[in-house]
């Protein structure tokens, strides 16, 4: 429990107060109690807890995170998806497999069957509330690989794309970094906006989402993962992840859909990234 300002004694007593420790009631009874004060509530990131044996697991996939984060030897791919089930087989088909590879797909509430084909592809699907940076933190957390690669479900990795991934990370230096843009589109519109997207990843080591972002797992933790934020919570991301290191821009191209510039509009989508 966190409070934001100060709040009288007798209420911040009673939010302790009367409480079934240990239970599975405790999270219930603390709303009730907040509520009936009007306090406004506010949920984080639902994470796990470690208090008997059964959950060293948990505390394994931790001990992992705190391994040389220049010894990167696995990677978790994590997919947020909603409604994609148009989309994802090709994604998930996109990532291949490997022991080397793991492959978490975080569904946002789908009313279409996309979890079951991650499911039947292998994927390991996990439950969330939107937006996407929720669903990719609640990813990251579950992963268990030394880097992240954040894919968007309409998005395609380029061949043997782990590789380069496993190349770059090598280098001390660097701590994140993402593929060029090559849209899945034969438009002159799209042409432009593809070649502005790559000069300015490379100029500025500023790649967006749909460049498949991936970093070293102890990286993406200390800087404490997506901003909860409805859009460009992967250029807030990166943002931070500069603090800590370079970001490089692999050559090897990941081939996005076209369909939020060709469903939004050329301008409008491009005019909404901008402010």
């Amino acid at each position: 429990i966190g409070l934001k300002n100060p709040v009288p004694g007798r209420i911040a007593g009673d939010l302790f107060h009367g409480i079934a420790w240990g239970s599975g009631q405790v999270l219930d009874q603390t709303v009730e109690i907040a509520r009936r004060h009007r306090l406004r509530l506010e949920f984080l990131d639902r994470l796990e807890d470690i208090d008997l044996p059964r959950d060293l697991p948990v505390w394994e996939r931790a001990v992992k995170r705190l391994s040389p984060p220049w010894d990167v030897k696995s990677i978790s791919v994590v997919v947020p998806a909603l409604n994609e089930a148009d989309q994802i087989s090709g994604a998930l088909n996109s990532i291949g497999t490997g022991c080397h590879l793991e492959v978490l797909v975080v569904d946002g509430g789908s009313r279409d069957n996309t979890a079951a084909i991650a499911t039947s592809m292998g994927a390991r699907v996990l439950k969330s509330r939107p937006p996407r940076s929720r669903q990719m933190n609640i990813g990251a957390y579950e992963a268990a690989g030394g880097a992240l690669l954040f894919l968007h479900a309409d998005t395609r990795l380029p061949a043997r794309f782990d590789d380069h991934v496993f190349r770059a990370l090598k280098r001390k230096d660097i701590v994140a970094g993402a593929f060029s843009l090559g849209i899945d589109s034969r438009s002159p519109r799209l042409r432009y906006i593809e070649r502005l997207a790559n000069w300015r990843s490379r100029r500025l080591g500023m790649p967006y989402g749909d460049q498949a972002i991936f970093a070293r797992s102890e990286t993406f933790y200390r800087v404490g993962g997506f901003p909860k934020i409805p859009i460009m919570e992967d250029f807030a991301f990166i943002r931070r992840v500069k603090k800590k290191g370079r970001v490089v821009i692999l050559p090897s191209p990941v081939e996005p859909s076209p369909r939020r510039w060709e469903n939004l509009g050329f301008l409008t989508t491009t005019l909404t990234n901008q402010m």
